[in-house]
């Protein structure tokens, strides 16, 4: 394998460049050095080589990997049963490969732009490139779910392989990955050194700062990596609806509850439009490990909405017949048809809105029009007539004699439902599954959404949880945090319910996190929302 690995050099003159030979891996001063460096070495270099020396490539896989890589004689599904099996297992060995579970390598993928993987054979070496590789595990994926055996077997691996590659091959979907999600999946990933983990992360999100001290253990390296995203403005940190980040110290004797909520999967819903971003000033004024203290608005007639039966009737065929049509086109409407009933209820909520709501939301976000804008010229059918049908005898107006809609009028409207079409079902998978707030958990599966006034004639959703919706808060509290007001920040769950810790009158306790929608930024209105300056909440 050295051999081959020497056999990809341009001339006897080229260096090689091995990370376990060319760095002291000893921790000190010369480690944390060359870490800060590592960006620009893999980005110097001319290739790439990656040795898999820990798998192999058998004789009649590497004949069928041929052909259907290289020669392009034949395609997948075309294979006999035996030979799917054959190619899938090929596959799956590879990605066992302990390169493939590991932050380092996460962070060589993500700086180098010409790469080779080299498999020893019975008789010689076998190369593949990464875009090969993915090109597999697109083709292989169907075959997959139904050899039982594979998925159960290989799970682990696969997760691995999605977490490391989905930065490089979701570029044509997303935008530069936000620091949380950037940083999150580095930490799903093996490292020697689990601190390592911090240096590796801020060193491929480019961030202008060297990271010292002594090994951390997981959870204090999550909390390290959420102040740095924190501090650089990503408001997903403020997002988090998981269990709270919990850690020990090195005895494992005292346990520290911090305010921080983790995430598991995740990704910024607002990603393809610039991200998550805290307003500036974000008025967070001072944070540790069991509090933060900042701004809120709070909303304290909080009086949210169901969505009429015929609202719902009429989002539920529309809907229906947006997946008709995209399956003889193609369309981005990934999700759809699982989450179907719950962006049902999101288009009844906008609906019971009003039109003109669905017609504002796009002025206050021009990012988002342009992006859904071309969206549309790409779809392959029109959506109109369907959401014309939608939109007809809807609670708040009707389209027929009583309103005139100019074309800027209907392409925002097409614009903000294909919006609600294609995130809606991101904006539902941030809901929290922890406590009961403004929606009564009796019963854990029925989730619902509603709508209600914020004042001025102004109006938000989505309150997505489990349960009816309550008809008061009683001593709860409704406020949105001031660094979460902008509409950058539109998808997240950001409707926070608070109660007062015993004897205190300023500092809470988290009960809920819920998504809260809409593009315009929220202010101080004096009546309806009104700010509260410094108050601390706890986990």
């Amino acid at each position: 394998m050295f051999k081959g690995l020497l056999d990809e050099r341009e001339s006897l003159d080229e260096g090689i460049w091995i990370d376990a030979w060319c760095i002291n891996q000893k921790p000190g001063p010369e480690k944390q050095d060359a870490l800060g460096c590592m960006d620009l070495i893999y980005k110097s270099a001319r290739k790439i080589v990656v040795v898999l020396e820990d798998s192999t490539i058998a004789p009649n896989e590497e004949a069928l990997l041929q052909c259907l890589l290289v020669n392009k004689t034949q395609e997948f599904l075309g294979l006999e049963e035996n030979d799917k099996r054959i190619v899938t297992t090929a596959l799956t060995r590879i990605l066992s490969a302990r390169w493939f579970k590991r932050a380092w390598c996460s962070h060589e993928l993500q700086m180098g732009t010409n790469f080779v993987f080299l498999l020893p054979t019975t008789k010689d070496i076998y190369k593949i490139t990464p875009a090969s590789i993915e090109d597999l595990y697109s083709m292989t994926v169907d075959f997959r779910e139904t050899q039982q055996d594979l998925e159960d077997r290989y799970t682990e691996t696969f997760e691995s392989y999605d977490v490391l590659t989905r930065s490089i091959f979701l570029t044509g979907y997303q935008a530069e990955k936000s620091l949380m999600c950037q940083f999150y999946d580095n930490m799903k990933l093996a490292c020697t050194t689990e601190s390592d983990k911090i240096s590796i992360s801020i060193n491929a999100a480019g961030l202008q700062i060297l990271h010292s001290g002594h090994n951390k253990s997981r959870d204090q390296c999550c909390w390290d990596l959420a102040m740095i995203a924190l501090s650089s403005g990503d408001a997903m940190v403020l997002g988090g609806v998981e269990e709270l980040l919990t850690f020990d110290d090195q005895q494992h004797i005292y346990y520290t509850e911090t305010w921080f909520r983790c995430y598991t999967e995740f990704d910024d819903p607002m990603i393809d439009f610039g991200g998550s971003k805290l307003e500036e000033p974000s008025y967070i004024t001072s944070i540790d490990l069991k509090h933060i203290t900042l701004d809120l608005l709070c909303f304290p007639g909080l009086r949210p909405t169901k969505p009429k039966v015929l609202s719902i009737q009429r989002a539920e065929i529309f809907v229906h017949e947006v997946l008709k049509l995209s399956k003889s086109n193609q369309a981005p409407f990934i999700g759809l048809e699982t989450y179907r009933k719950s962006v049902t209820e999101i288009l009844a909520c906008s609906m019971e809105c009003g039109l003109g709501w669905m017609i504002q939301q796009m002025t206050f976000a021009e990012g988002v029009a342009g992006t859904m804008q071309r969206r549309l010229e790409q779809l392959e059918f029109d959506l109109w007539p369907a959401l014309y049908d939608m939109l007809v005898g809807s609670r708040a107006h009707s389209l027929g004699s009583n309103v005139v809609l100019t074309e800027d009028d209907r392409l925002s409207l097409l614009r903000y439902v294909l919006f609600i079409l294609i995130y809606g079902t991101e904006i539902i998978t941030t809901s929290s599954q922890y406590h009961s707030g403004l929606f009564d958990n009796t019963d854990q599966y029925a989730r619902q959404s509603a709508s209600f006034e914020l004042g001025n004639a102004d109006r938000a959703l989505v309150l997505y949880g489990f349960g009816a919706i309550r008809s008061s808060l009683e001593l709860r509290l409704a406020v949105v945090p001031v660094a979460l007001s902008s509409s950058s920040c539109a998808a997240l769950s950001r409707l926070w319910i608070l109660e007062l810790v015993d004897g205190s009158d300023k500092v809470w306790k988290m009960v809920e996190k819920l998504p809260f929608f809409t593009f315009k930024s929220i202010s101080d209105n004096g009546t309806d929302v009104v700010r509260l300056r410094d108050q601390t909440i706890v986990g």
